[in-house]
């Protein structure tokens, strides 16, 4: 049987969804279908009583065999085969009087309400296997799609409202992280423009699906700006009261920290704004803006809190602004979005929990493996003019020189 028959796994796995194990039967769209002994003696010839026979058979007569189930004969004929390619070009449209047609064959044994094994279910399993078979295809093609990007690196996502959407904006921390983890990992935006934490625990699943192949090593969270400025009279606006932003960045944790057991977190708490500029400068599109540092320190330390108490790793930039002489003037574009000044604290700060932190294996830069580091004779050829120089782990391009 091996060396005659071409096992089709795509065909099995269509039969096998289709088939109704309490009724014994096919269920098609059509209606109802079984194989019956009757039906393997008229296809292949074979008697059901009497002895049991083994080996090869020849089936006579099979153009009038062909013709009489299907209604038409192919081209050419391979043993006792019909190949998928002629079903298709055949029966790829169902005909308007099928009905009427299979109702005419009562002379093979048909009854009303199960159909014999024949065009009926050739077409219909055809039909699910050119589906199951593009949904394959489909995968493979988001296979082909991440190999040609090389070898998969570790994930960093970057998820948060505008201070993580403009992030890679004006020298920002997204850009400089990404520059600093060249060859080792890839930052990932996840910024969301106005958005606070109630908008974001409803996108959670589908920012960061549980079923994925691979999940992120290192998420880091800013929400916490938006929530804390001063509820709006309508109702309307960013604001969520300090409880629920509590019990929202709870979820988030609790949901992130499920994803997967190497997975590490890093949130970032609200910075300080600038008050006088954000009040001087508000725009004509907006109505009237509340942003205070009271505000903004309340709802930072109740997220530093939350993290400790969760066991979190968490960043108090609006502490670590502060520590900066004039962080009013030179660490925001706006009073509220972190100028280029503004962002090297974020990256500093962020540098310095991920090179404490004692997580295995761990995420700092330096730690991390360098992607294609082996030496090459391609490299440039060093002042000796015998050897080659590895540039791959060259920093001196980077404005500050990280630790």
């Amino acid at each position: 049987m091996s060396r005659g028959y071409k096992l089709d796994l795509t065909l099995i796995s269509t039969l096998v969804e289709r088939w109704r194990p309490k009724t014994y039967t096919f269920y098609l769209p059509c209606n109802e279908c079984t194989i019956t002994l009757e039906d393997v003696s008229l296809q292949i010839g074979l008697s059901v009583d009497g002895p049991a026979i083994t080996g090869s058979t020849i089936v006579p007569g099979k153009v009038g065999l062909y013709k009489s189930l299907l209604g038409k004969v192919p081209d050419k004929f391979e043993g006792g085969r019909i190949l998928m390619n002629w079903l298709k070009d055949n029966f790829n449209e169902l005909p308007e009087d099928l009905e009427d047609r299979t109702e005419e064959r009562g002379d093979l044994g048909q009854k009303p309400d199960i159909i014999i094994v024949s065009n009926l279910i050739s077409i219909d399993v055809l039909r699910d296997c050119q589906r199951e078979t593009s949904k394959r295809k489909g995968v493979q093609r988001e296979e082909k799609r991440r190999e040609m990007v090389g070898p998969v690196r570790p994930q960093f996502v970057l998820f948060g409202s505008s201070i993580v959407q403009l992030s890679f904006s004006n020298g920002g921390w997204g850009a400089i992280l990404a520059d600093v983890y060249a060859r080792k990992a890839d930052i990932l935006l996840r910024g969301y423009f106005g958005w606070n934490s109630r908008r974001a625990i409803q996108v959670l699943d589908h920012v960061f699906p549980k079923d994925a192949s691979t999940q992120p090593e290192l998420i880091i969270t800013y929400f916490g700006g938006n929530d804390s400025m001063g509820a709006h009279p309508s109702g309307l606006g960013p604001h969520v009261p300090l409880p629920e932003y509590i019990e929202n960045m709870k979820q988030i944790v609790n949901y992130l920290k499920g994803l997967s057991d190497s997975t590490r977190l890093i949130f970032l708490t609200s910075p300080p704004v600038n008050e006088e500029r954000v009040n001087k400068y508000a725009s004509e599109h907006f109505s009237h803006l509340v942003r205070t540092n009271e505000l903004c320190q309340t709802y930072a330390d109740a997220c530093v809190k939350l993290c400790q108490e969760l066991d979190v790793k968490v960043v108090n930039l609006f502490t670590a602004f502060q520590q900066r002489e004039n962080w009013m003037t030179d660490c925001f574009t706006d009073g509220v979005h972190l100028s280029a000044e503004g962002s090297k604290i974020v990256v500093a700060e962020i540098l310095k929990v991920l090179k404490e932190a004692e997580w295995k294996p761990s995420l700092h830069w330096k730690s991390m493996p360098t992607e294609f580091a082996e030496d090459s004779p391609y490299d440039i050829v060093g002042a000796d003019g015998k050897t080659t120089l590895n540039p791959s782990e060259w920093t001196f391009h980077q404005e500050i020189q990280w630790d």
